[in-house]
């Protein structure tokens, strides 16, 4: 929730693109949806297919894919 608080107040974003990880297993969807309704903040939620081509999906699949070379593949195609 901290960061989400930083984005809005300090970095005055309101808009924030997020990719859950695969592997976690608790949901934020239910805080996205208490600061979208609370403070008007709009959440885009890309999943695998939308930030990583089907060679890295097929190295996702067999565990050759590292938390972070996703990362970096996920910075890139939100800056990109």
């Amino acid at each position: 929730r901290e960061w989400l608080a930083f984005h809005y107040h300090v970095l005055a974003l309101h808009r924030v693109v997020v990719a859950i990880d695969p592997k976690s297993v608790e949901s934020p969807l239910e805080i996205f949806d208490q600061f979208s309704s609370d403070l008007g903040m709009d959440f885009l939620i890309w999943r695998d297919d939308d930030y990583l081509t089907a060679e890295q999906m097929k190295k996702e699949a067999a565990g050759e894919l590292k938390q972070k070379q996703r990362e970096v593949l996920f910075y890139q195609q939100c800056m990109g």
